[in-house]
């Protein structure tokens, strides 16, 4: 089974931007997840979106497939577990003050997705930068990360003072 994944930081706008570019170029369907304090899931799209895809702030994940998309994520694994060949994305939160990491990432071993999959982040990894310093808050231990991507809005963010934090607030990324 073949496994990607991309750790990146990019605005909220930018992702749905991308999630909608891809459903309409590749006919692809797009679910989101809301994945707490109540689980949630929606039908986005099937194939085409029409105007400006928008996503509020209580969309976890976002699924794209070739295949229709069963929305029963009732199981532990949500979505995932009953579309086992999609493409996911974990969306870091936003505020105005802090940008949460995002993940891009596909466990598959059907060639037409794989294909697709591997493409979409190599668009994402030529677009964005890449590079970051990782700092834990609380023990000041520093490294560097050089396989982290993040895109032009994180950058000018990241510029404005915004904090780049990682799955919690206990790890930031500074970029150059």
């Amino acid at each position: 089974m073949a496994v990607l994944s991309l750790q990146f930081h990019a605005d909220r706008g930018e992702i749905a931007q991308l999630a909608g570019r891809w459903v309409n170029q590749l006919g692809l369907w797009l679910a989101a997840e809301e994945l707490g304090p109540v689980y949630r899931s929606s039908l986005l799209a099937a194939g085409h979106i029409d105007g400006e895809l928008r996503l509020p702030g209580s969309v976890h994940r976002l699924l794209l497939s070739f295949e229709e998309i069963d929305l029963d994520g009732s199981g532990p694994f949500g979505l995932v577990g009953r579309n086992p060949d999609a493409l996911t994305i974990l969306l870091g939160g936003q505020s105005t003050s802090e940008l949460g990491l995002s993940i891009l990432q596909a466990n598959t071993d059907d060639q037409r997705s794989l294909l697709a999959w591997r493409r979409i982040r190599r668009s994402m990894t030529t677009s964005f930068r890449h590079g970051a310093r990782v700092v834990n808050s609380w023990t000041g231990a520093r490294g560097t990360v050089r396989d982290h991507y993040f895109s032009p809005a994180a950058k000018t963010l990241y510029d404005s003072g915004v904090r780049m934090i990682g799955l919690n607030d206990v790890l930031s990324y500074e970029f150059d």
